[in-house]
């Protein structure tokens, strides 16, 4: 079948040849979008998972001044999240005494300001989660685009050739027709890959994102009862 293959792609002309491996190029970078992503939200994923752990644990004694491993802590968007929140409480209340151990005292409009920076740490964590994800869109989208064009063109050129030699012999054809179709082969063979990874990535984004949402919440709602003076 290979060697079929590897014929067929011998024998379609310059442009036949050119848009299969531009297709080939553009499968190999998607896969390697594909496996660095499922590498990067497995790590996110375990990270966060033990990050939420050590929180709810420790919360009611180290609300703000959780430490994580930093081997884990830069794959940890959850982590960030955090990080980014008691960095914003201890820029509004000072560090004149621990935040563990302060009074009420943090306005109520005081607190859109902590709300504020943990959006835009959850919007950082998911831009970055998110990065290069483009490629995979278009991969899908370009990869069968490209085999359609390579198909149209070799049976363009087999009837030319055919029309040339004045003979309508499949013999004629048949090679020209063969190799472009392999073009239409490649482009499928990189669509439906990316196609399903796409998916895949996008729900799993999904649902980090709305974790760190959720856990800005539960942050929020701390900060309101032990802080917040109304």
């Amino acid at each position: 079948m290979s060697t079929t293959i590897i014929q067929t792609f011998l024998s379609s002309d310059f442009i036949g040849k050119f848009i299969t491996i531009a297709i080939i190029v553009l499968s190999i970078y998607a896969w390697f979008v594909i496996l660095d992503k499922v590498r990067m939200l497995g790590a996110a994923e375990r990270n966060s998972r033990l990050f939420l752990q050590q929180f709810r644990t420790h919360r009611d004694r180290q609300l703000f001044s959780l430490r994580f491993p930093r081997e884990r802590a830069h794959a940890c968007p959850v982590y960030r999240v955090y990080e980014a929140g008691v960095k914003e409480l201890r820029h509004i209340m000072g560090d004149a005494e621990p935040l563990e151990e302060a009074n009420p005292g943090l306005p109520l409009s005081q607190l859109e300001g902590v709300e504020e920076s943990l959006q835009r740490a959850i919007s950082g964590e998911t831009d970055l989660l998110e990065r290069s994800l483009i490629w995979l869109a278009i991969s899908a989208t370009v990869g069968p685009l490209l085999g359609l064009l390579g198909t149209v063109w070799g049976i363009m050129s087999a009837f030319n050739a055919m029309a040339a030699s004045g003979s309508p012999s499949l013999l004629i054809v048949a090679p020209g027709i063969a190799g472009a179709l392999i073009t239409t082969v490649v482009g499928l063979l990189v669509a439906i890959p990316s196609v399903a990874a796409y998916n895949i990535i996008s729900t799993r984004i999904k649902r980090m994102a709305g974790q760190m949402e959720d856990f800005a919440s539960e942050f929020v709602s701390i900060v309101r009862r032990r802080l917040v003076a109304y």
